[in-house]
């Protein structure tokens, strides 16, 4: 009942927004594609009592008034959806932002690094806090090109000699739905987002908080910026390095990679929803998976 007067509460605050009083500490700007991105920030409303607004009618001149910035939407290739064109606002809101990805499978510790390695630029990857929670999928709420490439994967992963967890949860959520949109799965980031102490293994912290530190980063950016082309790369992951970034496994990141070579790996379905208000965004061809965020980069790991 509360969260169906939330939701009529946000379509008024959504239609509204550029005449609304955008006062307030925490701004949750999302994307939500089939709907289980929503459903979490209807969730934060009632518990927060923040305000939202939906990342494509998001106004650079919003962001001022709010000590706290949450980006929240469904991933693609273990990238949150729409937030390079968020990223635009960086500079000027790096230090207040807080980034959550929504996917299909169960949470594993890894992701939330994953995630912001796959999505947040290098020069403030080390400076916003990124979450993952778990959304849901329905192959029935796929467009038909998203059903293309979902039954592609389908196929890869039948022909494939070694299966995984993931790998099988996607097979089995192709079959029958799933739904874990549900308030204890974002408690963590409630927590957060109220100020209380979190478990720092479970999400991935801002890794830079001292600000002559932060002074020396910038420094270091700007002379890897001036190198020659060919020695950007190889210096930017010494940074990471000198900086206290250390890979799971000991091999190259996401991020340490040229845009070229991180040419999307593997997810494979985004779901659910997608705001009438909301715009469809250039990457809407290929499956989102709102809430699939490892289905095919399991392949890689």
């Amino acid at each position: 009942m509360l969260e169906n007067i939330a939701g009529m509460v946000y379509n008024v605050y959504y239609n509204t927004v550029k005449g609304a009083d955008m006062k307030g500490k925490l701004l949750v700007v999302f994307y939500s594609k089939h709907g289980y991105v929503k459903r979490y920030v209807d969730i934060l409303g009632n518990a927060l009592g923040c305000d939202a607004v939906p990342a494509a009618k998001l106004k650079g001149e919003m962001l001022a008034d709010y000590d706290k910035i949450l980006y929240i939407g469904s991933l693609k290739n273990d990238e949150v959806n729409g937030f390079k064109k968020f990223g635009e606002y960086l500079d000027a809101v790096y230090k207040k932002t807080i980034l959550c990805g929504v996917g299909l499978t169960p949470y594993r510790n890894y992701m939330p690094r994953r995630i912001k390695e796959a999505t947040v630029r290098v020069d403030y990857e080390k400076f916003i806090p990124t979450f993952y929670v778990q959304g849901g999928f329905n192959v029935d709420e796929l467009g038909r090109l998203e059903k293309f490439a979902v039954a592609f994967r389908v196929r890869q992963i039948k022909v494939a000699s070694i299966i995984n967890d993931d790998d099988t949860f996607f097979m089995n959520a192709v079959s029958t739905p799933v739904d874990e949109v549900k308030k204890e799965n974002i408690q963590l980031l409630i927590d957060y987002l109220e100020g209380k102490e979190v478990d720092e293994t479970l999400y991935s912290p801002p890794e830079i908080t001292d600000p002559e530190e932060e002074k020396q980063f910038f420094e270091e950016l700007e002379r890897a910026a001036k190198a020659p082309e060919n020695k950007k790369r190889s210096i930017k992951k010494k940074l990471r390095q000198s900086f206290g970034s250390s890979d799971r496994d000991g091999s190259e990141s996401e991020s340490d990679k040229s845009d070229e070579d991180k040419k999307e790996s593997a997810t494979a379905t985004e779901t659910p929803d997608k705001p009438a208000e909301e715009k469809n965004e250039s990457d809407e061809s290929a499956p989102d998976a709102e809430e699939q965020s490892e289905a095919d980069t399991a392949k890689s790991e």
